[in-house]
């Protein structure tokens, strides 16, 4: 009980705050200098016009189709900047609820396995930002032009898979990380990364594949083929985990012969 009561109380601190990160980033204007004139736009709306014309073509058009389509919008991207805002609090109360528990060794561990597993999520959602999503978005609009259609994106669906892809690069790119501390408390070993490497392959195509929005394999590739890398990177530490963890066996077992020789 005293457990859940830490975790309860330690979830609180992490609601209120992304909630009045939310609210400020909602209802904050963005650009205060305007107010005199009376015309109010919200921050939140800024950002969500600075992100379609980021990554659409001027040639092509979003457009709200449903009446809560704008709302639904604000909150994703409310609720998704208050998280970012929030990463490091959210990492905090992670970590003085779990430290507690965890052994001498485990510790040390904690603090950089946290801290690679987040850089590698922001390089993750920095590649799709400039990479995977406009080549993405390029070719839809491509294909319904060829097609003798207009480009038009409703709202909700453009929002939808532009975050689906960030978040799926990112918590792709933080392979190597959930791999090594696998690696680490003996779950996974490098034989084992090595002899899958072509169930790895196909279960990753089938996952890229169906998760990027674009019907060609273009954008499949762009998320594959560093999902392959840095899996290749990981069996690369993971041996010289492995060597090292033996070195440090054999140097503890010679001095363990050595006391008892003594």
């Amino acid at each position: 009980m005293e457990h859940i009561t830490e975790l309860i109380s330690r979830l609180k601190i992490v609601l209120f705050a992304i909630v009045a990160v939310m609210l400020g980033i909602t209802m904050f204007p963005a650009d205060p200098s305007r107010l005199l004139e009376l015309e109010y736009e919200p921050l939140v709306a800024a950002v969500v016009r600075w992100i379609i014309h980021s990554f659409l073509p001027s040639e092509a058009q979003v457009i709200g189709l449903k009446l809560l389509d704008a709302l639904m919008v604000y909150f994703l991207v409310g609720f998704s900047l208050s998280v970012i805002v929030c990463s490091p609090l959210i990492a905090y109360q992670a970590y003085k609820f779990v430290n507690p528990g965890l052994a001498p060794k485990e510790r040390k561990m904690l603090y950089p396995f946290m801290s690679s597993f987040m850089a590698l999520f922001a390089v993750g959602v920095i590649y799709a930002w400039f990479i995977i999503m406009p080549i993405t978005f390029q070719i839809m609009v491509y294909l319904t032009s060829t097609a003798g259609a207009v480009p038009l994106f409703a709202l909700w669906d453009f929002f939808y898979l532009t975050f689906l892809g960030l978040i799926s690069s990112g918590f792709f790119f933080t392979l190597p990380a959930l791999l090594y501390i696998l690696m680490k408390f003996d779950v996974l070993s490098v034989d084992t990364l090595t002899s899958n490497r072509r169930t790895v392959l196909l279960v990753v195509l089938v996952v890229t594949a169906a998760i990027t929005p674009d019907p060609t394999p273009i954008s499949m590739m762009f998320l594959a083929v560093p999902f392959f890398a840095l899996y290749e990177v990981s069996i690369f530490f993971g041996k010289r985990i492995k060597k090292q963890e033996e070195l440090e066996e054999g140097i503890e077992a010679a001095a363990r012969y050595l006391e008892l020789s003594k």
